[in-house]
């Protein structure tokens, strides 16, 4: 156990300390990178997740503000996860289940890269899964401070991610039905942190839900970049997404192709621990099978509803849990509860698992993310482009250069003018499109647009900045008008900088 959670931790760090923020990681910060409390509290409404990740990343940038010191709570939280998840499955499920969990946890690519992130997920497993831990140990001791201890870690998964709601709804169905083994005291105990889990969602929703809802950033998921995770209504059965939305999710939480050998395994230990539970009249054991359902039928549930995704996405990572514990009690049955063989198909599987693991879909490729090039391309910009020339990105490419160059200084003040907003970072004069990922055309065009309208002094060449998600840039502008581009430096398949010349 202490090999795994060293290897947990030191995969993490590896994972983390050589890459530099995605757009995503770098708007984290960007909204917290305020001169006080509140006003990042308030930058952070701006975004569809709970305020406590926001908070912590808010006093923690004191500490250091380093991609990888940024990471850090990702790091520890995912550690801390693993733990947490081999105490509550081996005290359910014992120790042999426990153990194959810490091991699948451990070395899965998943949620290494997820614990390598400046995100919010990592926090809310470790969340999670002490409120799972504390939740079984409250049924099994009858003790008030356990009912405490699993209360307080579930508003700490509430305020994190709202993903957790799932998870909150599933744990209370879970606790009503085995509530006959707890006194009346504890019931009244869970029944009032209950009104305050509830309280905690009313002012989520009045001070931050209510806003999102119907807003351009719910659309663009739904219609968007979320599109298939969503029951598209009228195109397919609600069984066929079903399906094919749970084989998407099993790939994406096994990082493997083999996800629906992992789903039919996760499916033997559910009607395992049901027959099991019924067949000895071990009715703990048949909630506990059906409680490790709940979830997943719960979030397909919003999925059909347009409240939440389901499938394949790190929005689900919640849901490894649940796999994992059915997984690995599976296995544990299938070699007797004994450690050794776990040990031997660990060392024997982990090695093929991290070779020919499938990428995210949603993650940047490590290797092309690698600090040096943005290292480079910075070096670059401080070389080529001139104090005072205005530097052009779209929008993403704008969060990132936010963070690199203007990290250690007070949030500048932004200048809109002809859908373009420009902020200063040092002698730079950051011009960002409203397009997240411009197109050769519409960078062009909104160019053109700013060049006529804002531009003091008018001029027929522009540098251009790019980093992120989809198409480079610079490749796009290539193709369409080749003439136009000079200067031009790339660095790995998504950074790019380059000099570009308009017609009059």
């Amino acid at each position: 156990m202490a090999v795994s959670l060293i290897a947990a931790f030191a995969l993490r760090w590896l994972a983390a300390r050589d890459t530099y923020l995605n757009p995503d990681e770098a708007l984290h910060y960007l909204l917290i990178n305020q001169s006080s409390l509140a006003a990042a509290y308030k930058a952070s409404l701006t975004n569809a997740h709970p305020p406590l990740y926001f908070v912590l990343l808010y006093y923690w940038r004191f500490v250091g503000n380093s991609e990888t010191m940024l990471r850090l709570p990702s790091i520890l939280a995912g550690t801390g996860a693993c733990w947490m998840a081999f105490r509550w499955i081996a005290m359910v499920l014992g120790k042999t289940a426990g153990l194959t969990a810490l091991l699948l946890l451990t070395f899965s690519p998943a949620l290494i890269l997820i614990s390598a992130e400046v995100r919010a997920y990592s926090l809310l497993l470790l969340w999670m899964t002490a409120a799972l831990y504390f939740l079984e140990r409250a049924l099994r001791d009858r003790r008030v401070s356990s009912i405490v201890y699993y209360s307080l870690f579930l508003y700490l998964a509430i305020l994190t991610h709202y993903s957790a709601l799932w998870f909150v709804l599933a744990a209370g169905i879970y606790t009503l039905v085995r509530l006959g083994a707890l006194s009346s005291r504890l019931r009244i105990v869970w029944a009032l942190f209950q009104v305050g889990a509830a309280a905690i969602y009313a002012w989520l929703y009045v001070a931050h839900i209510s806003k999102l809802r119907g807003s351009p950033m719910e659309n663009t998921a739904i219609t968007g970049w979320l599109r298939g995770l969503y029951f598209q209504h009228g195109q397919m059965s609600a069984a066929s997404f079903l399906r094919s939305a749970s084989l998407g999710l099993f790939e994406f939480l096994s990082s493997s192709h083999a996800g629906g050998l992992v789903l039919l395994l996760f499916i033997a230990g559910l009607l395992w621990l049901v027959t099991v539970g019924f067949l000895k009249k071990r009715l703990d054991l048949a909630a506990f099978g059906l409680f490790l359902l709940l979830p997943f039928v719960l979030n397909f549930g919003g999925s059909l509803l347009d409240v939440y995704p389901y499938g394949g996405t790190r929005h689900c990572v919640y849901l490894v849990l649940f796999a994992t514990a059915g997984v690995s009690f599976v296995v544990a049955k299938a070699v007797h509860q004994k450690l050794l063989p776990v040990l031997l198909l660990a060392a024997l599987i982990t090695p093929y698992w991290h070779r020919r693991h499938p990428p995210d879909p949603q993650a940047m490729n490590p290797k092309e993310q690698r600090k040096v090039l943005m290292t480079d391309a910075l070096d670059y910009v401080h070389a080529a482009v001139p104090p005072e020339q205005p530097l052009f990105t779209d929008y993403q490419a704008s969060i990132l250069l936010a963070y690199y160059l203007g990290r250690n200084q007070p949030p500048p003040p932004a200048v809109e003018c002809a859908g373009a907003t420009e902020t200063r970072y040092g002698p730079y004069r950051v011009v960002a499109t409203g397009d997240w990922s411009a197109t050769a055309t519409e960078m062009v065009t909104s160019l053109n647009r700013w060049r006529s309208m804002c531009s003091a002094t008018p001029t027929d060449s522009f540098w251009v900045f790019d980093a992120g998600w989809g198409l480079n840039l610079l490749d796009d502008m290539q193709a369409a008008a080749p003439q136009s581009v000079s200067q031009a430096r790339r660095y790995g398949e998504t950074v790019s900088l380059f000099n570009l010349r308009l017609d009059r």
